[in-house]
Parts: C-alpha cells; sequence; structure tokens
C-alpha cells in the first residue's frame, strides 16, 4: 500500500487556510464603547403643538357632529315618504299669506 505523503505546495496551501482561521487584528481591551452623542430635542412648532393636543378631541366632535347631522337628515327624508302612505285621504294644508 502506498502511504500519502503532502507534497510542498499542498502543506503551504494548507497551512495558509489555517492561518486564515486566526484573526490578526489588535484589539484595544482598555477602551470604553463609544456612546452615541444625544441630540438635543427639536423644539416643536405652534402649528404642531396645537395639532398633537387638540388633533384627536376635534375629530371625535366632528366625527359626532356629521353622524348626528345625517342620520337626523335621512331620518326626517324617511318619515317624511311614510307620511302620505300612513294617511292617504288627508290632502296637506297650503297656508299661504296675502297680504
Amino acid at each position: 500500500m502506498r502511504s500519502i505523503t503532502k507534497t510542498p505546495m499542498a502543506r503551504q496551501f494548507t497551512l495558509l487556510s489555517q492561518r486564515r482561521l486566526i484573526s490578526t487584528a489588535r484589539v484595544n481591551r482598555n477602551t470604553t464603547p463609544k456612546q452615541p452623542e444625544e441630540k438635543k430635542p427639536q423644539p416643536i412648532s405652534p402649528h404642531a403643538a396645537f395639532y398633537k393636543d387638540f388633533g384627536t378631541p376635534l375629530v371625535k366632535v366632528l366625527g359626532v357632529t356629521f353622524v348626528t347631522y345625517y342620520g337626523l337628515q335621512y331620518l326626517w327624508e324617511y318619515l317624511d315618504s311614510q307620511e302620505p302612505e300612513e294617511h292617504p285621504n288627508i290632502q296637506p294644508i297650503n297656508v299661504k299669506n296675502d297680504d
């Protein structure tokens, strides 16, 4: 049986590949990690502050207002359309002022 021996080129290749596994970067362990610089908060504009404080209440009030208005409008239309069906014999009275 023939023994397998590495050629000089193969030995050199394995040494190079083993060297790459070892990190040669220098690490200074005496320094503390850098802290991020604290940024000063930017001042809030008066317009943005107004909408930030009162935006949600304004939207709620406007929403309730629109729902109430259109709810009453459709209720009025519904009741107005049902009126002639309930009393077909009654004629509406037209009141005119002839002054």
